[in-house]
């Protein structure tokens, strides 16, 4: 959860429960604005001693909280202490996910969001996936290249995405399809930023000077 630093009294309130960490579970629930008031029978603030003594080491291994809801009722919850790699990931695929929802509500369902966080395999065969998946029977795509640390895969995705049409297929007694099965052919916007570095910062780069892609 974070933290509300507006808050002056004693405990750590909290102030969003992000979707997907432990506290967002019926379980282990928190709320806005409840307030912890004890980890592992130790009192808490947001001060050095927190992060010095009360969670250091506690990565991976059950805390349990005594926690005041706005109320004045107090429960016991506990779970398991993320890492702070794992809930800044949380975090940023719950951005991701609203980005997603925002384009498709913004264009009535029409325009699909795709984020590539890094040129390399992995983010290959997610980018492949999300492609002809979630961008099926869309009218156009946002790639967005923001927050990526580079790679060497830049050209695979644009041989991916400048396939153009070269043969009509008629099976007997079928519809017509167009080859190659696999092909987009429609609108594209690349999203970049100071943060898009390396392999990332050509891509972009390589879709203008391919007139593949508006960039923003």
């Amino acid at each position: 959860f974070s933290f509300d630093y507006s808050y002056t009294g004693t405990g750590i309130k909290v102030l969003e429960v992000p979707e997907g960490t432990p506290g967002s579970y019926p379980k282990t629930k928190l709320n806005p604005g409840d307030v912890v008031q004890t980890i592992n029978g130790q009192s808490v603030s947001l001060n050095e001693k927190l992060y010095e003594s009360v969670l250091d080491n506690e990565t991976g291994r059950e805390l349990t909280m005594s926690v005041r809801a706005p109320g004045g009722a107090v429960r016991t919850v506990k779970y398991r202490a993320l890492s702070t790699g794992e809930y800044r990931g949380i975090t940023f695929e719950n951005l991701l996910e609203a980005r997603r929802q925002a384009v498709l509500a913004k264009s009535k369902d029409t325009i699909a969001y795709l984020h590539i966080a890094g040129m390399g395999g992995g983010e290959l065969q997610r980018f492949n996936s999300q492609l002809w998946a979630d961008a099926r029977g869309k009218k156009a795509i946002i790639i967005d290249v923001r927050n990526n640390g580079g790679g060497n895969t830049s050209d695979q995705i644009i041989d991916i995405l400048e396939r153009a049409q070269n043969a009509i297929y008629v099976p007997r007694d079928g519809e017509p399809l167009t080859g190659p099965g696999q092909m987009w052919a429609k609108p594209i916007v690349v999203m970049c930023a100071e943060t898009s570095f390396s392999n990332a910062e050509m891509f972009p780069a390589a879709m203008k000077t391919l007139g593949l892609a508006t960039l923003v």
